[in-house]
């Protein structure tokens, strides 16, 4: 792991190698719960939850002059924003959907078949240039 600025963590799981990788780059958040609920059915299968293939936050040491118990320090997404863009961009095939239940049909991100490497870097009191920066520098 490579100290970029500040808090920073990574948490990386590894794809399978048979399968293409696209790695699709969202610069923000995740909702690790839904992952959760998804992944620990009876039904389980890899091939079902390897859709994120990485996830790290960044949080500048600017940061510190916020006064607050209540930062999660993780990639978790805790507005909802970060789902959203991500299923957008990247979000499977879904038959049969409907909003509010007004008609169904199908939905589905600009690229189905790609993966998602998750950096958080916008925070419920704001965000920081140099988080900005370190999301894009990573490699």
């Amino acid at each position: 792991m490579r100290q970029r600025s500040g808090k920073e963590t990574e948490f990386h799981i590894e794809p399978e190698l048979t399968l293409e990788l696209m790695r699709l780059l969202i610069i923000s958040t995740l909702d690790y719960l839904l992952i959760f609920i998804l992944c620990s059915t009876i039904q389980f299968m890899f091939l079902i939850c390897s859709k994120i293939i990485g996830a790290r936050f960044y949080l500048s040491p600017d940061a510190s002059e916020v006064k607050t118990d209540n930062i999660d320090y993780s990639p978790q997404d805790t507005d909802g924003h970060g789902t959203h863009t991500a299923s957008t961009a990247a979000g499977r095939i879904v038959r049969g959907d409907s909003l509010l239940g007004l008609g169904t049909g199908l939905a589905r991100g600009g690229v189905p078949s790609a993966r998602i490497d998750v950096y958080k870097i916008c925070w419920y009191f704001g965000f920081y240039d140099a988080d900005i920066l370190a999301g894009f520098d990573f490699q």
